[in-house]
């Protein structure tokens, strides 16, 4: 949520006579967008041409930090054009961090968003379309981790014992006995979630940040990438398809004839991840529950909760 919306405005509309162009839709209308923090729209130049604008407007350091990451990632795929994900998102034409406004101006994609905020993670995804999916994470393994700054984010041990102590807040041990729970902090810390800190990972793999075009799928939205372990994005795409239980399993069974695991210790990583992720989206169902108290919002948390609580059961 935008809290001073005449400030943010008053920066908007600065970098955009800077610019030369126009928003395509109210300004006010994008800021007063309780699901966003920043300025995001289409714009475009006095020729007609369109774009896709994303404006810093707020002094708040995570936002700054989000920024911070965006560049990053946008300056390692300029200097490394051969990177097959380079196909798989808008093109950055122009953008500013650290200047007098932060910004970023890529070209806007057409397309259908395939997520929705309205009710838990409600997935357009469809059969075929998940060798595409498939192909995508397949381009994130073969991000150069060593080309990212030391200062980047890393999500290991600390990431998913914050993720746990969260969930146990929302409510969880209600659902489990002790001796799980006990379990679960055993597995938030296993040393392995540290060792394969060397991959690539968008961090917010889910339908939302997908747009269906006529030349395929394009992700968007890298503020929260990190490097992390070979499975979080695989996870976090199928956690999300929850409501979309064939669309799942045939993910899971495709991944699992094209991944080739080296050794044990992998498969037992991939064990582990499984078994967090289920903890996480239980915990998301649980804040979904709780700040989305309408009929069809409770009716939806109370369907999910058994199922995912019962996978993660199994999976223990």
């Amino acid at each position: 949520m935008i809290e001073n919306k005449k400030k943010a405005k008053e920066i908007v509309v600065r970098l955009l006579e800077r610019l030369r162009l126009k928003p395509c839709a109210s300004i006010d209308k994008a800021l007063n967008d309780p699901t966003v923090r920043a300025y995001l729209g289409a714009v475009q130049d006095q020729k007609g041409k369109k774009y896709f604008l994303k404006v810093r407007v707020q002094e708040i350091e995570t936002e700054k930090r989000f920024f911070w990451k965006t560049y990053v990632f946008s300056q390692i795929f300029k200097n490394h054009p051969q990177l097959a994900f380079n196909q798989k998102t808008p093109r950055l034409l122009d953008s500013s961090f650290g200047q007098e406004i932060d910004y970023f101006l890529w070209e806007l994609i057409k397309g259908k968003d395939l997520g929705t905020r309205a009710y838990y993670d409600i997935i357009r995804l469809k059969m075929d379309e998940i060798d595409e999916v498939l192909s995508i994470l397949k381009s994130f393994l073969e991000i150069p981790v060593k080309v990212f700054p030391k200062n980047y984010d890393y999500r290991g041990r600390a990431y998913f014992k914050k993720k746990l102590s969260d969930c146990l807040k929302l409510g969880i041990r209600k659902y489990f006995s002790s001796q799980e729970i006990n379990q679960f902090k055993k597995i938030a810390n296993h040393p392995l979630l540290d060792k394969y800190q060397r991959f690539f990972s968008h961090g917010d793999f889910k339908p939302n940040n997908f747009i269906r075009t006529k030349k395929g799928l394009y992700v968007v939205d890298f503020e929260t990438s990190s490097i992390s372990n070979q499975f979080f994005d695989f996870f976090s795409i199928w956690g999300y398809a929850i409501r979309k239980p064939r669309w799942r399993a045939k993910l899971m069974e495709k991944f699992l004839a094209w991944y080739q695991f080296k050794s044990r210790e992998e498969r037992t990583l991939f064990g582990i991840v499984k078994i967090l992720f289920l903890m996480r989206e239980l915990g998301s169902l649980l804040y979904y529950f709780k700040r989305n108290l309408t009929q069809r919002g409770i009716k939806v948390a109370k369907r999910y909760l058994p199922q995912r609580i019962g996978e993660l059961k199994e999976a223990l």
